[in-house]
């Protein structure tokens, strides 16, 4: 299976936990057999966040840069590029039903690209549960939402 991973689950690799997810949770979903994307979106985010922290103190700059340099290298990661015209579209359209325009690229990406989208975020799952996400963006039949715990049981 094809899964694009939320933001969320590319934390680790720059040293930032996130509360109740664990670190190696893109290894385990690999450990199964599935393939692992990510929005080129999200890595943005990383280093937003990233940056976020290094000014704050809270986090080293090396530690910052090596963990983006690692996502980016990561040749079991493919990292899908936000600006492509059907995702572009697709977000687009999303954002009739969901405020945040780059979780919206994020959910485009996920229904143009993948079989399942992989988030911690309980407005995201709703969304991309929902019926107005299928008529929005027509994901792939048998497209899922879910939760780390969700996947992995």
């Amino acid at each position: 299976m094809k899964i694009l991973v939320d933001t969320t689950y590319l934390l680790p690799a720059v040293g930032v936990a996130v509360s109740g997810v664990s670190a190696d949770v893109v290894l385990r979903v690999r450990e199964r057999g599935h393939r692992t994307y990510a929005s080129s979106v999200s890595v943005l985010e990383v280093a937003a966040k990233g940056g976020k922290l290094v000014a704050r103190g809270t986090l080293g700059r090396r530690r910052l840069l090596r963990g983006l340099r690692a996502i980016a290298a990561d040749p079991e990661l493919e990292i899908v590029p936000f600006e492509r015209e059907e995702i572009l579209a697709g977000a687009i359209d999303l954002r009739a039903i969901h405020r945040d325009f780059l979780d919206c690229l994020l959910l485009a990406t996920a229904a143009e690209e993948c079989d399942a989208f992989l988030t911690e975020d309980r407005v995201l799952l709703q969304v991309a549960r929902g019926e107005a996400f299928r008529k929005t963006v027509r994901p792939a039949r048998g497209f899922v939402a879910r939760t780390a715990a969700q996947m992995l049981r």
